[in-house]
Parts: structure tokens; sequence; C-alpha cells
């Protein structure tokens, strides 16, 4: 089956395409010998236009607009190291601003260049084209995700159309990456390289021919994948109809003469990619897909600086680099022809490449450019005082100890005052392995060891209600240690039983009374005839400061009468045969 599609363009579609603004003779483009590429217009090819020469970083007051940060910080220490240096921890910020734009110098060479050329003194350059759109590429093989050091597709994004625009860009890297970027930056040829790619429009000049396509190779060709609903860029739909023309799956017949090969098939290719793909937005783009396609851009803007800013032949392309598109389902059978006849509207892509270079030689001793900052600052430091549980205390939660707070008041010197407290119980001991933190943070603490300085007190709630609150004390050490505030102590019973007896005493008893934090505590025991007084003794809990208890002794006699005696011991003996008189 053959198909036939016939494209004229008339007069209709030319005074469209005029009338939306620029129209350049896209085919009728000279390059002067500094480089400049200049473009006469249809309605006036005495009026020129040119594309932008350079691109840079921005210049203000003869400084770069770049600066390259390495903040360093203190790192933790996770393990216990018998060297007294350890790597600290950090990174690198880079930011810079770039532009593309054109020295005025250069544009009066190129048209003095063009009037002697054409031998036409009117001939004039009227300022820059104004770009359809525009994008801006990344590259770098250390700013990345991977410790592999290749060329890799950074990012890219939209771009100004006119020229003078500028662009701010920035990347944050750990503390490797920043080393190898500042070691890069001091070569010749630094790691970070920067790519526009800016699309024009112009018209094409006349020319007449056709276009035979064989669709079934085309849809099986493994130039875009094989398959429908392939993504793919720029780059890689030129390269894969460059294949089909070369494989004679598309075959072009020019009539005339002196018609330009290459921009006709520009227009050739503007017509094929309309029928076989749909363009996307890159973050559409699944993936897996894109990954490749980021591979593909990689290598092209690569290329573009392996050839000194040309891809190709020249530096101006019909198709880009990072648009995107989306493959088709063709539903062409057969053998199609098309026919071109006229001027065409057409697209080309100008692509400016620079890299960063040796900044480095030039402006490493300028802090505004380069610098090196600790992150230590007293404002944003915080002090951790820890609480430390003493293991005794573990057994004491079990059976006297209820919990334990502790405030932290720190007095600062802008006047402000910092109370900050934490409770401590059974779970929060076992939990906590014997360190809990307490931090407060720095109020105009300009004296760092006074800063230090701080108060502490604590209350303890014990089983059975009873309760103690320290004074606050002061303290600077960077840990509280808690002890329980009171101690064990034994009191002893001895006496000569069978003087008791003599002395007709039937039952002795003894009572200690003794005060723990404001509660009244008291015990008492008898003993008779035949008891073993090792057996009959006391073991009570008394505050850390104190050692006397109140005790008094009760004897009963087999008549019935009693006597009874008071005294206080601060030793942990009573004696109970010293009867009164």
């Amino acid at each position: 089956m053959k198909n036939k599609i016939i494209i004229i363009l008339g007069a209709l579609f030319l005074m469209c395409h005029l009338g939306m603004g620029q129209d350049l003779l896209i085919n009728q483009g000279h390059r002067s010998e500094n480089g400049l590429w200049c473009f006469p217009l249809l309605s006036d090819t005495t009026q020129y236009l040119y594309l932008p020469a350079d691109a840079a970083l921005v210049m203000e007051d003869s400084l770069p607009k770049f600066s390259f940060m390495r903040y360093i910080l203190e790192k933790p220490s996770t393990e216990a190291s018998s060297s007294a240096l350890s790597q600290a921890d950090g990174g690198g910020i880079l930011h810079f601003l770039v532009q593309y734009d054109t020295p005025k110098g250069m544009i009066q060479q190129a048209e003095e260049e063009l009037r002697e050329t054409y031998e036409n003194e009117d001939i004039k350059i009227r300022g820059p084209v104004v770009f359809k759109k525009a994008r801006y590429t990344v590259i770098s093989s250390i700013v990345n995700e991977d410790n592999v050091r290749t060329n890799r597709y950074l990012t890219s994004g939209e771009a100004p159309v006119l020229e003078g625009s500028k662009i701010a860009l920035a990347f944050e890297m750990d503390p490797i990456k920043s080393k190898l970027l500042m070691e890069s930056l001091k070569m010749t040829t630094s790691d970070i390289s920067v790519a526009f790619e800016l699309t024009f429009e112009g018209i094409s000049d006349h020319f007449e021919a056709s276009m035979e396509v064989d669709w079934n190779e085309v849809k099986n060709s493994q130039s875009f994948g094989g398959k429908a609903n392939v993504y793919v860029v720029s780059a890689e739909v030129e390269a894969g109809f460059e294949k089909l023309r070369k494989n004679n799956n598309i075959r072009l017949d020019i009539r005339g003469s002196n018609t330009k090969m290459e921009a006709l098939i520009q227009v050739v290719y503007d017509k094929l990619l309309t029928l076989m793909f749909e363009p996307v937005i890159k973050d559409d783009v699944p993936k897996e897909d894109n990954s490749n396609s980021e591979d593909f851009i990689t290598d092209a803007v690569t290329g573009l600086f392996e050839t000194d800013g040309a891809l190709g032949s020249g530096n101006i392309l019909g198709f880009g680099l990072s648009a995107h598109y989306k493959q088709k389902d063709i539903n062409f059978q057969g053998t199609g022809t098309m026919d071109f006849t006229g001027r065409f509207p057409s697209e080309r892509n100008h692509f400016l490449t620079f890299n960063l270079g040796n900044l480095y030689q030039e402006y490493g001793q300028d802090s505004l450019i380069f610098r090196d900052v600790p992150m230590w600052d007293p404002a944003f430091q915080q002090r951790a005082v820890y609480v430390g549980i003493d293991g005794s205390l573990e057994r004491e939660f079990e059976d006297m100890i209820e919990g334990v707070t502790v405030w932290i008041k720190k007095q600062h010197a802008n006047d402000d005052i910092t109370l900050k407290d934490v409770f401590v119980n059974k779970d929060k001991f076992s939990e906590s392995e014997g360190r809990i933190p307490i931090i407060y943070l720095n109020h105009g603490d300009t004296d760092l060891d006074q800063w230090m300085n701080y108060e502490y007190k604590t209350i303890w709630n014990f089983t059975g209600g009873a309760k103690f609150t320290t004074a606050y004390k002061p303290d600077a050490s960077s840990m509280i240690n808690l002890y329980t505030p009171f101690k064990r102590k034994a009191i002893e019973l001895e006496g000569d039983l069978d003087e008791l007896t003599q002395a007709d005493i039937k039952v002795t008893k003894v009572k200690i009374e003794y005060d723990f934090f404001g509660e009244t505590q008291s015990h008492d025991v008898k003993i008779r005839q035949g008891d073993a007084l090792d057996e009959k003794s006391f073991e009570i809990t008394l505050p850390n400061d104190q050692d006397e208890i109140n005790y008094t002794i009760t004897w009963f006699k087999k008549d019935g009468s009693r006597m009874e005696k008071q005294g206080t011991d601060q030793y942990g003996l009573i004696f109970i045969d010293d009867l009164p008189e």
C-alpha cells in the first residue's frame, strides 16, 4: 500500500509565521571569523540578528558570582579511640550564577565583516535573537549521588530566552566530594561544566523535494526501541532518523539545484518528528526510561566540550539535546510519500558551553569566593548534663523509692532562667542504662566557663508517702550522679537474760523510733526467757546525715508490774539488762 502526503507551504502559512515576530532566513546564516552567527531577516535582508557567543560566570565588581563554602561540624565519637585526632563531619555548598551574552566588540567586528563580504554599507546587526525556549544542563563527575567518577548529567532546567539574564545554581555535597571538587577547581579544567541549549525559529529557503518512507521498516526499527510508547530525547531522535536514512528506509528526491541538503533534511525530520512522536514533560517520564535519557544527554553534552562547543558540523543543530518525546503508535502501512514545496518554518538549536576553570588560582585566597567555615558558634551550642544513676538504686526502686525528680536551674548571662527537670523511676532507669540527659541552650552566654555552671536539686518520693527535697546546690560537671540519700543500719540488742529472770522479768519489750525524711518510723520486739538475742535485732533505714535513734525499753515482771527506760543510741547497740534503780 502506498500513502501520499503533500506538504505545501503557501502564503497563508508564511504570513502566519511572519506575524509571530522574527523572520530569520535560517539557511542564510553567516558565521564571522570571530565565531559569531548572524542571520538576515526575510523582511529586510540588510538587518541581522546574532546568536549569543559566550556563556560564563556572572561577574560583578571584577569578581565572579561564585562561592564554594566548606563547613566543618563536630562529629560525635561512636567508639573509643586511642588517637587524639579523629575525622570531623561537614560538607560543602557550591553556588554560582551563569549567563550567556556577547561582547560588544565582537558584534561590531562581525558587522564590519558582513558589510565587506556582501559589499553593502547598509547592513546592520540589530540585536540578539529572541529564543523560543532555552535550557541549561550541568554535568559533573563529582557532584553526583554515586561514588564512581564519571561524567554525569547532574541537572537541567529552563533558562532565560533573553541574552544577559542570569541563572543561579546551587549544590550540596558530602565531605569527600567537597574535597575532590576543591582539588578539581585548582586545575585548569575543573569538574563542573554547563551547556546552554537555545532554540530559535526561522524561515527556510524555498525548495522542492519529495520523501518516501517505508513505514513498516520505520515501525520495526530498533533505532527508537522497536515499539510504541518508547521515551527518547531529541538527540536520540535525530540519531534514529539518520540511521533510517542511511538504511534507505527514508529516501529523499530533491528537485532543482542549489538546494542546501542540510536545511532540507532538517525540514523533513521536523515533519517526521510530528508524525512519530509527541512531546512529554521530563518529570512524567518513568524513572527507568529517564535514567537512560539522562545518560544519552550526558554523552551528547560531553561531546559538545570535546568539539570545542560544536556537535556535528558547527554549533547550530535542528534537534536539541534534552527535550523528551514519547513515540506514537504509528498506523501508517506500506510506503508513504511526502511532497515539500515552498518555504518552511524551522527550528534550530544553538549550543553554548563553558567550564568553571581554575578559579582557585586567581581567587583561592579571597574569602568571598572560597571559605572553610567551622560551624561552631556559642549561640548554637547546647549544654547536656547527664543524670547518672548509681547501680545500688536499682534495688531501692523495687523496695523503697517510687521515683526521683532532678531539677536543673541555669541563670543565663542575659538574665533568662532555664528550669528543666527529668523524672526517674524503675522503667526510666531500665531504659536509660544509667545516663539521662538534661539539655539547656545558650542565652547570650559569651563567657563559656560561666555557661557551664548551673544549680540542681533532687526530689525523692518514697514508698509510703515520704518525700525528701534537697536544696539547690551549684555544680559545673557534665554528670549528676544520683546516690541513695539514705543508709541501712543494724541495731543490735545485748544483755544477760539469766539476770533478767532472777529479777522476775517475764518479758522485755524494746521499741525504737526515728525520723525518716519527715515521717516518724517505729519498730518493736519482745524478748522472753530462752529467746536468742541475735535473732531480735533491728535493720532500719536512716537518712545519710542521721545516726541517732530513740528507744524505749519496757520490762514486764511476773507480778504484773513493769519498769521503763528511755534513751538514744547512735552506735547501733542497746543493752536490755541495764534495769533502772
